[in-house]
């Protein structure tokens, strides 16, 4: 197929969250504090500055590993200027999940230093952002948070944390407050959130199944080991040559499109010999009315446990791809997600393949290829062998999902239809978005 989209572009929003403070006041428990400007102002009598500051966690008071490690390497916004940010409101980390909100009040003219700190019990590391803001007006400062990145990425259950926000004035602590913070395991995504400013528009993060997608996971190396065992055309039965090179192959016509579909079905037949079926497990332990999460299986899960629901299957197809130098994209329509692959590396054409059809058949059933029966089916060309019914699967499963590509493509590209979306995996690469790596 043409593939008809030119560029994608991610929505520069800037979201913050919700979340109910149970708080440890360094002011006795009023929610303000009152320190004197200097001690020369102190003495002449000038009133106290008035400082009201409360915590800001996103996700409306949770935490997802998913997005702090996503985005850890990234030093640039979506548009691409600093990451470190300060548009007068707002003043720190623009990918920010742990911040305040700030007033300094008072008759004070010009700007008034101030240290913000932030601190976990375990997770979180010191994290602090010195700013210079202006007197009675509210300001957001995020720092850009040190985390245990290794422990977050074992998460593989929620913990609770302790995160100690705290606001210094001329090196002196001047208010702290205490939120519980729910940490997510790895492996779940939050997939929408509302907005914590209006209470009512939605914020998506889908884009967030990109960093699901690992071609760095040592399990691929295995994965195409196997299918260069079976990824001969005697075995595959369609096509002239076969090779793991991308898009170097060509046939004499210059198109690429037939060896890159050797490719996939050679990783294809690789995922039926492992018997991986269809399995919708995506509960989450989140309560959070303002949240919509998903969980997501690893490669190791997904291919060890022969279990994989529509995203689990994509995410593992777009890996192996990725790292074959096939670019995948992720599409996303209401309540399913199948995988989309370009064809030559200009990204002018493309396939899509159906994954949650991989265990339409049961391929164990049939004769193996290098058995007796299976070399005398395939040289007479009757019959059935386990490579066979693996093409013909992998067949069927691309046109179920042109099918339903042709019934979605105007929803996916009418930017009123938010439900439908292309996560094209190479574009959040350079835009910062990297591979998670789970235990």
């Amino acid at each position: 197929m043409k593939r008809y989209w030119i560029f994608f572009v991610l929505p520069v929003i800037f979201i913050t969250g919700l979340s109910a403070s149970c708080s440890k006041r360094a002011d006795g428990g009023t929610g303000m504090s009152q320190i004197p400007d200097s001690t020369s102002d102190r003495d002449a009598g000038i009133p106290a500055l008035t400082i009201t500051f409360d915590p800001i966690v996103e996700f409306h008071g949770e935490a997802f590993p998913v997005k702090i490690l996503a985005l850890a390497a990234a030093n640039t916004a979506w548009d691409g200027s600093p990451r470190m940010s300060n548009s007068g409101d707002y003043i720190g980390d623009c990918f920010g999940d742990f911040g305040i909100s700030l007033t300094i009040s008072g008759s004070h003219t010009g700007d008034i230093p101030v240290r913000v700190e932030i601190e976990g019990d375990s997770l979180i590391r010191k994290s602090t952002l010195d700013a210079a803001i202006q007197p009675n007006k509210q300001i957001e400062i995020f720092p850009r948070i040190v985390y245990d990145y290794s422990a977050l990425e074992r998460l593989t259950q929620p913990v609770t944390e302790n995160v100690f926000f705290r606001v210094y004035m001329r090196n002196n602590l001047a208010q702290e407050k205490v939120e519980i913070v729910r940490f997510h395991s790895v492996n779940e995504v939050p997939l929408a959130e509302i907005d914590r400013r209006d209470d009512e528009s939605v914020v998506d993060h889908t884009w967030l199944f990109a960093a699901y997608v690992n071609e760095d996971d040592p399990l691929i190396d295995s994965i195409l080991q196997e299918a260069l065992q079976i990824g001969t055309v005697e075995k595959i039965g369609f096509g002239d040559s076969f090779s793991f090179g991308g898009y170097q192959d060509i046939d004499g016509d210059g198109d690429t499109s037939l060896e890159v579909d050797l490719q996939v079905l050679a990783v294809w037949s690789v995922f039926q010999r492992h018997n991986i079926k269809y399995s919708n497990i995506t509960t989450t332990s989140t309560g959070n009315q303002y949240l919509a999460t998903q969980y997501v299986r690893t490669l190791q899960e997904a291919f060890g446990n022969t279990q994989a629901n529509c995203v689990d299957g994509t995410v593992l197809f777009a890996s192996v791809l990725r790292k074959l130098g096939i670019e995948p994209f992720l599409i996303i329509i209401p309540g399913h997600m199948f995988l989309g692959y370009d064809t030559n590396a200009e990204g002018s054409s493309f396939k899509v393949l159906e994954t949650t059809m991989l265990g339409s058949e049961d391929i164990t059933k049939y004769t193996k290829d290098d058995s007796l029966f299976g070399k005398l089916k395939l040289g007479l060309g009757i019959g059935k062998t386990q490579s066979t019914v693996s093409r013909d699967s992998f067949l069927a499963a691309s046109a179920a999902a042109e099918a339903t590509w042709e019934e979605v493509q105007d929803k996916i590209f009418d930017e009123t239809e938010d439900a439908y979306q292309i996560i094209p995996i190479a574009a959040l690469r350079a835009m910062g978005v990297m591979p998670i790596k789970r235990y």
